[in-house]
This record gives C-alpha cells, structure tokens and sequence, in this order.
C-alpha cells in the first residue's frame, strides 16, 4: 500500500475516535456539579429551621407528668441539646421504676438522631407516638428524621398533617409553622425539575484536532522530496458552546424513588458546520436513597452527533453508589455497559461495547474549598479490533467559592489508551496519552436577569506513538450565560 493511500485511510478514521476524548470530563463535570449544587442549597434552606422547640403559654412543652428532677433534667438537656449531659441523665433515668416511658423514647430518639443512627431514632419515636399519637415534639421529630433519611413522601405526609394542625392565628406557634413550611418547601424542591443551562460564544484554535505535521518519506538523491506526507493545518474559528443538564426525581414509598437525569453538551461552528459535536447522555431508573447512601440502576440511552449528521447511538445500562462517608466526604462509583452503533458511511469499523467505571472522592476544607479526585477505567471493544482499546484515567480538581461574588473550578486529568491490536495501516500497535486541563471562573457578582456569567478555558493535549496522525494540542475559551433552576 503506497503512502498517499495509507495517509487518506488514517486520517478517515481519525476524527470520530479523537472526538469522544473529553466527552467524560464534561459529563462528570455537569453531573457533579448539579448533585453538590442541590446538596448546598437544601443544606441552606434547612439548616436554620428548628422543629425541636415549641412554646405554649410562655412554658416550655414538657413531656409526661414526671415529678423527678432527673427526668426535667433530661428532658431540658435533650431540648437544649446538652448531648453529653442528656447520655448522663439517661443512664439514671432510664433504671428509675417510675421513669415515663414516653421520656424515655424522646430522649433515646434524639441521641440516636445525633449519633447519626435514623433508622434506630425513627423507631424510638414510632414508639413514642404508638403511646400518644397527637404528641406534638415527637411528630416534629419523626418528620424531620424522615426528611433526612430519605423518605420524602412520608415525610410531607407527616409535616403537611402537622401544618393542617397547627393554630394559624397563635403567634406562639408561629416559629413551628415556619420550620414546617421550610421543610415542606425544601421536599417540593427535591421533587421539582432541576437543572442548568449555559450558551455563550467560543474561540477553538484545532477545530480539525490535527497535528500538522509534515514528513518526506521519500527522498532523491539530490535531496528532492518525491512523496510527502502533509497534514492539513489546524482551523481555528469561534463558534457557540453550550451545555445543560436536567433532572428529577419522583418519591415513592420508603426511600425508593424514580428519577431522570438528562445532560446535552456541543459545540456548533456556523462557518466550519462539518465539526459541530453534541453529545447528550440520558437516564431514567430506579434509586434507593438514605441518609448515607444513595443506590442507583438505570437504562442509558447516548447519543452524538458530528458534523451536521447523528455519528452514533448507544444503550446500555447505569449503576451508581454515592456514600457520604462523613460531614466533609463524599465517595462516588459509577459503572456503565453500552453498545455502540455508528451511523455515518465508513464507521461501522467503530462498532461495539463500552464498560466503564469512575470513582470520585470529594473532600470539603474550611474557608469554601473543596478538593476531589478520582480513578477511571474504560473498555472499548470495536468491530476493527485495531480500534479497540482500554483507557486508565486520574482526575484531579479543586473548587472554591469567594463569597457571593465569584466561584473558581480547576480540574486537570490524565490518560493512557493502550489499543487493541497491531494496524498494518498504520504500521504500529497504537498508544496514547492525553491531558485535559478546565478552568472556569463563575461570576455570580455580576449575575443579571436570572443569567450568571461564567469564563471557560479547556486544554487538551494529546500525544500518540503514531503522533504523525493523532498527536495534537487544542485550546478552547468561551464565555457563557448560565440559568439554573
């Protein structure tokens, strides 16, 4: 096979592998950002709502009709959240023959909400409630354990029945009924759509993702150049970058739900339209949520498109696991199995299955930083096994918020793709390596119309043993407008 012939098969095959390199940083970006952004300002909404205090007749509430000291002891120490003096007064109270019973389970019911057990403190106040069920504190307190386990529908259930109850002109109760319409405002939020959007103009200096390279491969005696093989030059060109993500969530009994999640990403090129991507990656399935833990498996559908026609689809199916592992650190691992199919002419050669799996750690540190990171692992199996590979992946990153009045992201990852098979086209068994650096800089000082504006810049480097053909470096800015909801 003569060399013009081999130049003009490779770089056919060049563009739809290239292409898909930086589809996971954005995805995972997109995703991650939306499930800490909605952790943060439920986390705000709630944080300042007390359900534990209520004042009638200027007296503080007080359960049963002990005459013991220890058991007033207890219960104020419970109210006032004196932990360490309510364990002390427990371990009396509870050997005392005529300890209330419904003290008793108060009290355990709110030491076990502070030792983080929900399960063993939504029984203890079941318990307490089976011996008065129109006790006020107790109720307020099974809501809220179940609103932070979880159990959304049973907690609206709950708060909607406390707030139907509650006197509406007693100024008394007024405190009460603020935190109950918070929390009731805060499950509506979680069954709510939620999502994000950004469009903004982009300068991409490779648009064609080249190496521009150039090589005589054969050369005359007298040092004529005969045959030489000349990649394209790089085109740069602005354009419009966008990217969304959609989601929700509908509750159903206990801690399952069904939710959907739903993110698009591209960029469009008005005088270069032959290198418009899009990619869009949805999901919809079943997820097991508490206070912890959340369990997710769901059908996956992907799409892409390049140039002004749909490149390829994939089904497959999702699995994640997001562990709260304490206040400050959060583990995800989250695998996929697709099946690819090609749709443009010639890139049928590309067809097969995709595994994959991700772990993310994040890491929250004082003064608004947040560190994370994480390990990636991909096979990709492919009709042309030379186009087959397995990519190992580290991803590295930090976030910090200043203030109210700007937010900076930074995440750089590297990885390795090791291909399947020998090419005679090509002559190598091919490997490479790519480096992907993001950094944006949110402004939300200048925030106007519900629009925020943000300033993105992307550097994706890649170098291959076949670097003639897939060795390129790309730069990427852009400056969009962002409306969440």
């Amino acid at each position: 096979m003569g060399p013009p012939l081999l130049f003009a098969l490779a770089l056919a095959i060049a563009c739809p592998a290239v292409r898909a390199q930086t589809v996971d940083d954005t995805r995972l970006r997109l995703d991650q950002t939306g499930e800490r952004r909605e952790a943060a300002r439920e986390k705000h909404l709630v944080e300042d709502a007390d359900t534990s205090r209520i004042v009638i007749d200027e007296k503080t509430y007080s359960v049963g009709n002990t005459a013991s000291d220890v058991g007033e002891a207890l219960y104020v120490s419970v109210e006032k959240r004196a932990w360490a003096d309510a364990r002390r007064f427990l371990a009396r109270y509870e050997h005392m023959p005529d300890a209330d019973p419904m003290l008793l389970h108060y009290a355990r019911g709110g030491l076990a909400r502070e030792d983080g057990d929900l399960h063993g403190a939504e029984r203890e106040y079941r318990d307490l409630l089976k011996l008065q069920d129109e006790f006020l504190p107790g109720q307020l307190e099974l809501a809220r354990v179940l609103f932070e386990s979880q159990q959304d529908r049973d907690a609206e259930t709950l708060f909607t029945r406390i707030a139907d109850k509650l006197p509406t002109a007693d100024d008394k109760a007024a405190g009460v009924r603020r935190s109950v319409e918070t929390f009731l405002a805060a499950l509506k939020r979680r069954r709510a759509w939620q999502g994000s959007f950004a469009i903004g103009p982009s300068y991409n200096d490779n648009l064609n993702q080249t190496s521009a390279s150039e090589t005589c491969l054969l050369i005359g005696p007298d040092g004529t150049c005969f045959i030489n093989r000349k990649v394209p030059p790089a085109i740069g060109s602005r354009g419009v970058n966008f990217e969304g993500s959609l989601s929700r969530r509908e509750p159903l009994s206990g801690h399952g739900g069904i939710y959907l999640r739903s993110f698009a990403f591209g960029d469009i090129y008005p005088g270069h339209s032959r290198y418009n991507q899009v990619t869009s990656v949805t999901q919809i399935g079943y997820d097991h949520r508490t206070a912890h833990d959340t369990w997710a498996i769901a059908p996956t559908f992907d799409a892409g498109t390049y140039g002004t026609g749909l490149l390829y689809t994939a089904w497959g199916g999702h699995a994640e696991w997001i562990h709260d592992v304490n206040a400050v650190m959060t583990f995800k691992l989250e695998a996929d199995r697709k099946q690819f199919r090609y749709k443009q002419p010639g890139y049928d050669a590309y067809d097969g299955a995709l595994r994959d799996a991700f772990a993310t750690v994040w890491y929250q540190l004082p003064r608004q930083w947040t560190v994370f990171g994480g390990l990636d692992l991909v096979d990709k199996n492919a009709r042309d096994v030379t186009q087959g590979f397995i990519q190992r992946g580290a991803r590295i990153g930090v976030v910090r918020a200043w203030g109210n009045a700007f937010t900076t992201y930074l995440s750089a990852s590297f990885r390795y793709r090791d291909y399947a098979a020998y090419s005679d086209l090509l002559e190598a068994r091919r490997h490479d390596v790519e480096r992907n650096v993001i950094f944006i800089l949110g402004m939300p000082k200048f925030r106007f119309m519900g629009l925020t504006p943000s300033l993105t810049a992307q550097i994706n480097r890649v170098r291959s043993n076949v670097g003639w053909l897939y060795s390129y470096q790309r730069r990427q800015i852009s400056f969009r407008l962002e409306h969440t909801f």
